[in-house]
């Protein structure tokens, strides 16, 4: 029994020793297979932050890591079927490292050498589209040159493609769609910092088109026409100009979306050509014109009136010169027409004013009743165009009152005037006088527009045809009253001396012929005595 025992004892210490021999074989072979599958490859990368994966085969029971400064505590490590996953913190720059690989029998790990680059630093590129540097340009080709350097060793994509380039250069042609073309040119470094350039190019392939929202003819009642225009363009327009009637300048204003306002000088009434001109973002011109119709005001005189223009005021005009003899009754309108503009530059001529076939300015002025004072002859011609001049005699400023001499108008008609003391020393003490026989001013009173000078009646009808007044101007009463009825307000008055060299003077007052000799002014038939109290016959204006 005991040798049997004996036996069996040696028998499990042999399989003790065998298992632990297997054991120590197994572990030593577990150690000697286990490392990295694949030598490390060296890593760049742009970030801090440097992230490996390692596939290894064996029992991985620990890893470190060193550099030359010392041992690295990795911020993440994890060992799990077959795989090393480690994270680094490093600082930018290169850095060898040491990786060393624990496996399952202590003292016998393997180190790994590893090159690790942390480069922060966007690599460098220059790029420029056709001729210039321009990232923001208008083009009517259809590809535009790409050209430029980039830092040796870089990929380049051009919108996410990949463009050749040869030791850092590369030059290509883009083609180039209709419309905007937004481009992104990328270099990318070994370490993914990456470049861009962009660039945005418009391909102009139509022309601008003028989409007026202005209507031909149309009218406007102000002064200034206000001209609207839609351009159609695959692009934006730049830039308008234009001129009413080929000279003055519009002003445009851009509105958004090709939309754009001209804005004209003030005009007369009637016809007007406004032109545009319009420049997109290509280059391209479309040029155009509209005709429109100024119709400011309907009172005659208010406005400058050309040919076109419409309403109360070119009737009343056209009644006028037909009036005077310069149209035909039965071509009368309210439309200022070519007979209009006919008879308006032979007015001009006759008149001796500059012909501009426009109702302006002298032209309206003789087409309506003008008054002229002669002072040398105390004469007053009332001028009206087509009708027979009247003439009546007046009595004018003394020599220590003159009647001022010049150009006015009639600012007011007063009928039944009240007489009040201007403020002069000759009526320092006067009172006013209300309406009546012992009014100064008689029934009627014309004022001008200055000085307090004015046509009036008389108490006193013996002064007439002399120089006995304080400046105004009297007249009898049936001729003051037939004159008040026969102008209006505005009405121009042009006094004269009679010594002027002014052809108003021949024209109304010529050198006397045989036949002119009986034309005399009339006579105040209504003059009567001269009471015995004059008084009050000298206070006037």
């Amino acid at each position: 029994m005991e040798n049997r025992d004996n036996q069996k004892g040696k028998s499990y210490s042999k399989a003790t020793a065998a298992m632990a021999g297997l054991s120590l074989a197994l572990g030593l072979g577990w150690t000697l297979s286990s490392g990295f599958k694949n030598e490390p490859s060296p890593l760049v990368t742009s970030h801090n932050r440097v992230e490996m994966s390692l596939p290894y085969s064996g029992v991985c029971r620990d890893l470190e890591i060193f550099s030359a400064e010392g041992q690295i505590e990795p911020e993440l490590f994890d060992v799990r079927r077959g795989l090393a996953r480690v994270s680094l913190n490093l600082e930018p720059g290169e850095h060898q490292l040491t990786l060393k690989f624990h496996g399952l029998i202590p003292g016998l790990e393997k180190e790994y050498p590893l090159s690790v680059t942390v480069d922060k630093t966007p690599p460098q590129l220059t790029a420029s589209l056709a001729d210039g540097s321009k990232k923001k340009f208008v083009t009517t080709q259809e590809s535009v040159k790409l050209a430029g350097s980039l830092e040796e060793g870089c990929e380049l994509t051009l919108e996410g493609e990949s463009l050749e380039n040869h030791l850092g250069k590369f030059e290509s042609s883009v083609p180039l769609q209709a419309g905007w073309n937004h481009l992104l040119l990328t270099a990318t470094d070994k370490a993914g910092n990456a470049t861009h350039e962009r660039f945005s190019v418009f391909r102009d392939t139509q022309d601008p088109v003028i989409g007026w929202q202005t209507k031909p003819d149309e009218i406007f009642q102000k002064k200034q026409a206000r001209i609207v225009v839609q351009f159609e363009d695959d692009g934006s327009i730049v830039g308008v100009s234009g001129k009413v009637d080929g000279k003055d300048p519009v002003k445009w204003f851009a509105k958004g979306e090709n939309r754009w306002v001209g804005v004209t000088p003030e005009l007369h009434e009637g016809f007007h050509q406004v032109s545009v001109k319009a420049v997109d973002e290509g280059g391209r011109v479309v040029e155009g014109a509209r005709q429109v119709i100024v119709d400011s005001s309907e009172a005659l005189g208010e406005a400058v009136l050309g040919l076109g223009a419409r309403g109360e005021d070119a009737r009343l005009l056209n009644q006028r010169l037909a009036d005077a003899g310069y149209m035909d009754p039965k071509s009368v309108s309210s439309v200022f027409d070519k007979n209009t503009e006919k008879a308006i530059s032979e007015l001009q001529k006759d008149e001796g004013y500059e012909i501009t076939g426009k109702a302006e300015g002298q032209a309206l002025v003789a087409l309506g009743p003008r008054i002229f004072i002669n002072l040398s002859n105390f004469s007053l011609v009332l001028d009206r165009p087509g009708k027979e001049q009247k003439r009546w005699m007046v009595a004018s400023g003394s020599y220590a009152h003159p009647t001022p001499v010049g150009k006015f108008v009639i600012k007011e008609k007063v009928p039944h005037p009240t007489w009040l003391p201007p403020k002069s020393d000759w009526a320092k003490d006067a009172k006013p006088i209300p309406p009546g026989p012992g009014n100064p001013l008689g029934t009627r009173w014309l004022g001008f527009d200055w000085g307090g000078v004015g046509i009036h009646g008389t108490n006193a009808p013996w002064s007439i045809g002399s120089a006995s007044s304080h400046g105004c101007l009297r007249m009898v009463t049936g001729q003051v009253e037939e004159l008040y009825e026969l102008v209006e307000v505005g009405t121009p008055v042009v006094v004269l001396g009679g010594w002027e060299e002014d052809p108003v003077l021949e024209k109304y007052w010529p050198s006397k012929t045989p036949e002119q000799e009986k034309a005399e002014p009339e006579k105040t038939a209504d003059a009567g005595e001269k009471p015995q109290n004059d008084k009050v016959a000298q206070l006037d204006g």
